[in-house]
């Protein structure tokens, strides 16, 4: 998922945020596409308090949603909560929005495991 507030490279989700959206940390290593649809060319890293690195995919920083229970659910697509709107990233590293989503559980919209 991404958050519509983050800016290029940068998360403002910390402390009780990054509990319910936790970061996709990029571990030792550079991240990896692991979907042809991915862009490998978008896949990036950008730090975290603390010295954890980040993946991002576009420059904007990615995370999981505490609410999803199992892989291919996307209950954190189109929520809004008091850190701001949370969407599912798109192959070309743009949010998806509405209707273009159309699988899973989400709230609003619905759609495949882009995150």
């Amino acid at each position: 998922y991404l958050l519509e507030e983050d800016g290029v490279g940068a998360s403002a989700c910390v402390e009780m945020c990054a509990v319910v959206w936790p970061p996709l940390l990029a571990g030792q290593g550079v991240p990896s596409a692991g979907d042809s649809a991915v862009q490998a060319r978008l896949l990036g890293t950008a730090p975290r308090a603390g010295g954890a690195a980040q993946v991002t995919y576009g420059g904007r920083p990615l995370y999981y949603y505490i609410g999803d229970a199992k892989p291919g659910d996307v209950r954190g697509q189109h929520v809004e909560d008091s850190w701001g709107e949370w969407y599912l990233v798109g192959p070309a590293g743009r949010s998806v929005e509405g209707g273009e989503a159309d699988r899973g559980g989400g709230r609003r919209g619905r759609g495949r495991d882009d995150r």
